[in-house]
């Protein structure tokens, strides 16, 4: 068809069957193994708070981890003297819900611990410093590499702005 061979698809009106998976393939926790984990995680530190904090907004609410890590500060918020969280989902679509009262306690401590009430338009999950502990203000998405980081292993030394002129770039490429 896209040769010019045949003028129309024989096949396109030809509907295959549906197949509907009955079990999933992503494992779940189990109750003891969630409650295992979120305890294991050493909350001394900033990050241990922030990480605690993060597992548990998955777990208790079904987050992606994109709308997790889009979160502000101020999408923490108190009404009907119950915390309730904001998220941003695909497509545009907001999904706001009460916490869970561990969770609550987790948001708790972390904002306060983290003195993060005092930024409320700042990203909620930071970043951490090298050598002060500390977390940022700036907010880096799972997989983005600060700038001065080595680049990982197999991948071109080179960005693409450091690349000679005769070099062509492809649409749509951005630097690592």
């Amino acid at each position: 068809m896209t040769g010019q061979v045949i003028p129309v698809n024989p096949a396109a009106s030809v509907r295959g069957s549906s197949h509907s998976v009955k079990r999933g393939k992503t494992p779940v926790l189990d109750r003891s193994e969630v409650r295992a984990l979120l305890d294991s995680i050493d909350v001394t530190t900033p990050a241990g708070l922030r990480d605690r904090v993060l597992i548990g907004l998955m777990v208790y609410s079904f987050a992606r981890i994109g709308a997790a890590l889009a979160m502000k500060v101020q999408d923490v918020y108190v009404q009907s003297r119950g915390l309730w969280v904001r998220l941003r989902e695909k497509g545009g679509k907001r999904r706001e819900m009460p916490c869970h009262h561990n969770l609550e306690t987790y948001l708790h401590v972390y904002v306060d611990g983290c003195q993060l009430e005092s930024d409320p338009k700042g990203p909620l999950f930071r970043t951490i410093g090298r050598g002060t502990g500390k977390l940022t203000t700036t907010f880096m998405a799972p997989g983005q590499r600060l700038r001065h980081d080595p680049p990982a292993r197999g991948r071109s030394r080179h960005r693409d702005e450091d690349r000679q002129p005769h070099v062509p770039r492809f649409r749509g490429s951005r630097p690592i």
